[in-house]
């Protein structure tokens, strides 16, 4: 599945959200012991923590994820309102509000619920509650953006007192993902008498975690832990997610102790928050991807030619380093090579093929060819919207602005804010240049690349930002989504990231590192990473407690 940050990073989406797109996973809250496990015989329970703030880029606008699907919200939502089950970034399934969750067949996933389970306000779980998430979390034509990665779900309905049944319009190999990150379990009552309030301040969700909402602002979100919950009590007992749009500001909040944890917008920085006295840095691989994207249904860009000229003018190289520094791999394909390791089998496999592609180096000289058999061979001139915010998208545009002016090319660009782009993008309102960012959950194609293709994904909630519709990748993107052998699937997706490698729909430019620094005195028992922060699994692994 995909978040725009996270599908955009996530969908999801990656998105990869910005938005992004794509399946995984949401909160470490295991089905049995919560958000901490119990000491081993002998030893001290951690200390509590009173308050704890963790930074991030982009407060959520809503606390309803159909609503503001991107990594950000997911992160602060699953504290409150739960999955069914949730997935590390290796795939691992862990259940959380479900007990056991099955597939009987290729069409179908049944959800054994847990019979021990309450909302805040005591109500217990309910079929129904569940029932209503799913319906809630598909409802397109009411705005859902998650409804992008849950297409495949034609019905939803209880099948007993404690168990629900979701029904496949076909065969999803990647479904339980999306809808573990996809569908969040809030009390259906609460959800209905807020109506069109629900996920603001005045229709705060109710949920089964072990946090409430205490209060929701512009920039930042308030929780404290919820008395109600069954699993072990959370050791932070007020948790803050505080905004900070520049990582300077982040910086100083931390050294000061103002924050606790922060995640880095600008991965560059990486060596600063390292100088940071008694701080540490994780920095892990991460299923984030960034693109150009041309518009391949409308002049200039529906002449190969004319992309390819753009695709010669950006030097993905050195740009890599301007915008992230260390923390960073130039793409080779239409998407990170580990979405596809268990498809192929190995991460060798997937090595092999990807060194095979066709790439598309830096050459002015070679872009002024292409230009000139294009059907617009003295230039044009273009406005690009990209998100201020984003540490690729600025460093990307002004050099190709410039690389772009001696070839009669006019690139004007336009800044946005990182919310009025992703609204953008989940309406598709496709730039004839523009620039993507998707966050796959899972390493699983179904959840990135396939969202960015076929004439289906060509429509609002959709990512397929280049309108690339050609009618032969339509069967292989079918194979791709819905086979369920491996061999066949990776032989459609290897087709489709040829296709793409040859036609620049897209340009794939960088695949960004998950960098994440915990303040003096904090650590983690294990490196956290993007899938750990957005599930609420670091809540797990958080160790030490400063004076």
């Amino acid at each position: 599945m995909t978040s725009l940050r996270a599908t955009l990073r996530s969908p999801h989406l990656r998105v990869h959200g910005p938005l992004a797109a794509a399946a995984a996973c949401l909160l470490a809250l295991t089905a049995c012991s919560g958000t901490t496990g119990e000491p081993a015989a002998g030893q001290q329970a951690p200390k509590p923590i009173d308050s704890f703030t963790y930074g991030i880029p982009t407060p959520p606008s809503s606390l309803d994820l159909t609503k503001n699907m991107n990594g950000w919200t997911s992160a602060v939502a699953v504290m409150v309102t739960q999955p069914l089950e949730r997935f590390d970034s290796a795939g691992q399934a862990t259940p959380v509000l479900a007990s056991k969750v099955t597939t009987p067949t290729d069409t179908s996933v049944v959800y054994d619920l847990r019979a021990d389970v309450k909302f805040s306000d005591g109500k217990p779980l309910t079929a129904a509650d569940v029932v209503a998430a799913v319906q809630h979390a598909t409802d397109g034509a009411a705005g859902a953006q998650t409804a992008s990665i849950l297409t495949s779900i034609k019905d939803v309905k209880a099948t007993g007192d404690a168990q629900v049944t979701v029904t496949l319009a076909h065969p999803d190999p990647a479904i339980r993902g999306s809808i573990a990150f996809g569908v969040l379990v809030s009390e259906a009552d609460a959800m209905k008498r807020a109506g069109a309030d629900y996920g603001t301040a005045a229709g705060l969700p109710v949920g089964t975690g072990p946090y409430v909402y205490s209060s929701f602002k512009a920039d930042k979100v308030e929780l404290t832990s919820n008395p109600a919950y069954q699993g072990t009590a959370p050791r932070i007992k007020k948790l803050t997610f505080a905004g900070f749009t520049a990582d300077t500001t982040a910086q100083l909040a931390l050294r000061s102790g103002a924050v606790q944890a922060n995640y880095v917008n600008a991965p560059k920085t990486t060596p600063q928050w390292k100088s940071i006295a008694g701080a540490t840095v994780y920095s892990t691989p991460s299923l984030l991807s960034t693109y150009l994207t041309f518009d391949t249904s409308k002049a200039p860009f529906n002449d190969v030619h004319a992309r390819r000229a753009v695709a010669h003018l950006i030097d993905r190289t050195s740009l890599a380093r301007v915008a992230y520094g260390d923390e960073a791999q130039v793409m080779r394909g239409m998407a990170p090579d580990a979405e596809f390791v268990p498809l192929a089998g190995s991460a060798a496999a997937v090595t092999a093929f990807m060194s095979g592609l066709p790439q598309v180096a830096y050459d002015p000289a070679a872009a002024a060819k292409e230009l000139a058999l294009s059907a617009t061979p003295t230039g044009f001139s273009i406005d690009v919207p990209y998100p201020s915010s984003e540490p690729f998208a600025e460093p990307v545009l002004l050099s190709l602005q410039q690389a772009a002016k001696p070839l009669g090319i006019t690139v004007n660009l336009k800044p946005q804010t990182f919310i009025a782009w992703a609204t953008d993008i989940y309406m598709f309102k496709p730039a004839p240049l523009g620039v993507f960012q998707i966050g796959d959950l899972q390493p699983d194609p179904n959840g990135g690349m396939a969202l960015m293709v076929t004439k289906a994904n060509a429509a609002p909630t959709k990512f397929n930002m280049a309108s690339w519709t050609p009618q032969e990748i339509e069967p292989l993107a079918l194979t791709m989504t819905q086979s369920g052998d491996r061999a066949a699937r990776w032989a459609a997706a290897s087709s489709i990231l040829t296709a793409a490698a040859e036609q620049l729909p897209y340009v794939p430019l960088f695949a960004p590192n998950t960098v994440l620094v915990y303040g003096k005195g904090y650590s983690s028992s294990t490196p956290p990473d993007f899938m750990a922060f957005i599930t609420g699994a670091w809540l797990d692994t958080l160790t030490g407690n400063a004076a």
